[in-house]
């Protein structure tokens, strides 16, 4: 089994963080290359982490030959990469071909674009040099795996993990408040005008509208102010993050694409109902009509008005039995099932790589 994972990644969040974690409680000595940069729409506090992981830090130029220096001395059983769009990582990757299991991790689904297969017609003369196996999040991503010729066997999913234990109700009995939740930056491809245009038009149509509380960052803030019922939060670091799942009932994802969504995992965990459109890969696994939430098509103003009339008018038995439906959907995931998957897998990916 591994006992020395190099990670190279993009850069630091909670989700690597709670993953390393997990890694770091089997034993593992985990190496982990990161940008420093700071993403401005998620300023997560780094200082806030707490694994021990040996770690190598860059800026705008990642110097392949010092990274692979230090990984040559790190002595890796397995290297993780994400995706295959930092010329750094591709070259490192490259150089430990046969002597060392690589795996990419890619949450792309398969859309049939003309990128998509030019890189399926590429593939033997790409991906093969680059990795021997790849970590995906769910179905949609399989698919798209399978054109770039993995079998299942070179195939890992649950690539993607919130911080289940800090979401988690647990067998306590949550007193949650009557309102909606929405998480994620306020950017135009999360939906940002259809979020707020609906709120809008639902709050006009009921009696006793619920609230709609925000969280994130963004240059639409003031689309979702300037809504009465909305409450708007800036960026709230992980571990402040569960009190507002935990306090809610329903969340809202108006995303017009999102390859897969933590959030939306983070919303099970926690016990929400769910109102998610059709493009959010964890829809796939995490929402089931009916039984825990619903779905709708992006930019459809309409049906989430619908659909929001629809959960706040709902009883307390009907809003239980869907919390307790999102609690059991959300155990599919957790930071310990992905080290485990790791684990696991590992005789798959020693194989993958010798052949």
């Amino acid at each position: 089994m591994p006992k020395r994972i190099a990670i190279l990644w993009t850069s630091l969040s909670g989700f690597m963080d709670s993953c390393i974690n997990a890694l770091e409680s089997k034993g593992a000595s985990v190496f982990f290359a990161y940008q420093r940069k700071m993403n401005g729409n998620a300023p997560y506090d780094h200082t806030r982490f707490g694994f021990n992981a040996e770690t190598y830090g860059w800026d705008e130029e990642l110097s392949a030959e010092n990274l692979r220096n230090a990984i040559e001395k790190f002595k890796p059983d397995v290297i993780i990469a994400a995706g295959w769009g930092i010329p750094g990582y591709r070259k490192v990757l490259t150089e430990f071909r046969a002597r060392v299991p690589r795996v990419i991790c890619m949450d792309n689904q398969w859309r049939g674009t003309l990128k998509q297969y030019v890189a399926v017609f590429t593939r033997k003369m790409f991906f093969n040099r680059l990795c021997d196996a790849v970590w995906v999040p769910g179905e949609r991503q399989v698919r798209f795996a399978n054109r770039l010729g993995y079998t299942a066997e070179r195939i890992l999913q649950g690539m993607y993990t919130c911080e289940s234990a800090r979401f988690s109700p647990g067998e306590a009995v949550i007193s949650r408040d009557r309102k909606f939740l929405f998480v994620g930056r306020y950017v135009s491809s999360k939906g940002i005008s259809t979020l707020a245009k609906a709120y809008a038009e639902y709050r006009a149509t009921v009696n006793n509208p619920w609230p709609l509380e925000c969280a994130g960052s963004g240059p639409m803030r003031d689309t979702l102010v300037a809504v009465s019922g909305i409450t708007v939060h800036d960026f709230i670091q992980p571990e402040d993050l569960p009190r507002l799942f935990l306090n809610s009932t329903c969340f809202i994802s108006t995303s017009l694409f999102e390859p897969w969504g933590v959030v939306i995992h983070e919303a099970a965990v926690s016990g929400l109902v769910i109102l998610a459109t059709s493009e959010v890969g964890a829809s796939v696994h995490l929402v089931r009509d009916s039984v825990n939430g619903f779905l709708f098509r992006p930019g459809d103003q309409e049906h989430l008005v619908r659909l929001m009339v629809r959960i706040s008018s709902a009883t307390d038995a009907e809003l239980e039995a869907m919390s307790r439906a999102s609690r059991l959907l959300g155990a599919q995931y957790s930071p310990t099932t992905w080290a485990s998957t790791l684990y696991s897998r590992f005789p798959d990916l020693q194989a993958a790589c010798r052949s």
